[in-house]
């Protein structure tokens, strides 16, 4: 018990001399200096603390994400155009063999996943905008704002509250987008290599053999409406049409067995691109969070109110 009374008497100590008038003077014009340096100085700022770095090899890690991802998206969008011609397709002289009806419902899956892909890409886009630009560098603004309104918090006790809960949500947002955005881009990158990368090929290479056995039904199209101009041969409507039904159910029964691995990919992809950047960057935000509230407490910056007084019993 002694010694945590010492610890106590310590603490008390330290609280009293943070309150002190010198050294809320000293903190505020401590808190003054970084945050003009932020405004001022903020390319220096963001060399000598690490963002720039970090930032740059967020950069790099989704410029090499996005090249992964182009192969594939190229693999779809030649899909999509394949059976946009085979459903537009049409077979026969003085007749039309309705082809592209049965291939309908995997036209309209494959576009479906054609959209969510280039929305994929759009988000992607937008961290490598934000990252080349520098705008994350904004948070090291907003940050320093938040060190400025601490410092005129400091100036009286009846400011502090108000003052302070303001300074901590600009600080807490400054380094959320100047520091915690690039690192869970970062993050992002290692988990989806340990996690998604590989189930990211075996599903790629499954739409890779269904557009290889698409190209081949295009073929087989194309070739059915040659020979049907050459020789026009009114016997052969009824072989004619059983080929063609045939090609259209080879083209949905290829696609059937493609489904779950459109699916699969699709949703690995919003992992990569959407599931993992935001739960790591919440995850770090709390944590930062936690940090500053405590960083905060134990300086002063952020004063406990003392416990009310309780009246002597009578």
């Amino acid at each position: 018990m002694p010694d945590n009374e010492a610890g106590d008497s310590r603490d008390s100590a330290v609280r009293r001399a943070m309150d002190s008038t010198p050294a809320r003077l000293s903190l505020g014009l401590l808190l003054v200096a970084c945050g003009v340096l932020s405004f001022a100085f903020t390319d220096e700022v963001a060399h000598y603390s690490g963002q720039e770095a970090l930032s740059a090899e967020a950069e790099s890690l989704v410029d090499d994400s996005l090249g992964k991802n182009q192969q594939a998206f190229l693999v779809l969008s030649g899909i999509k155009a394949a059976l946009a011609l085979v459903e537009g397709s049409s077979v026969g002289v003085g007749f039309s063999l309705e082809v592209g009806d049965v291939v309908q419902p995997a036209y309209d899956y494959v576009h479906f996943f054609w959209l969510v892909f280039l929305v994929g890409f759009v988000v992607m886009g937008t961290y490598k905008i934000l990252l080349e630009t520098g705008m994350l560098e904004l948070g090291l603004m907003l940050a320093g704002t938040g060190l400025i309104v601490a410092s005129v918090g400091l100036v009286k006790s009846s400011w502090q509250k108000s003052f302070h809960r303001t300074a901590r949500w600009c600080i807490l947002f400054g380094v959320l987008i100047a520091f915690i955005v690039p690192t869970a881009l970062v993050a992002t990158h290692y988990l989806s290599d340990h996690y998604t990368s590989e189930l990211r090929e075996k599903y790629g290479l499954r739409i890779a053999a269904f557009q290889t056995e698409l190209e081949r039904t295009k073929a087989e199209l194309l070739a059915m409406k040659e020979e049907v101009s050459l020789l026009s041969p009114v016997d052969s409507v009824a072989a004619l049409k059983a080929h063609a039904s045939r090609t259209a159910t080879a083209v949905m029964d290829a696609f059937n067995a493609s489904f779950y691995a459109f699916i699969y990919y699709i949703i690995l992809l919003l992992f990569d691109m959407l599931f993992f950047p935001l739960v790591t960057a919440l995850v770090l935000f709390k944590f930062l969070q936690l940090g500053l509230n405590r960083v905060l407490a134990e300086t002063g910056v952020v004063m406990t109110p003392p416990a009310p007084a309780i009246a002597p019993s009578k």
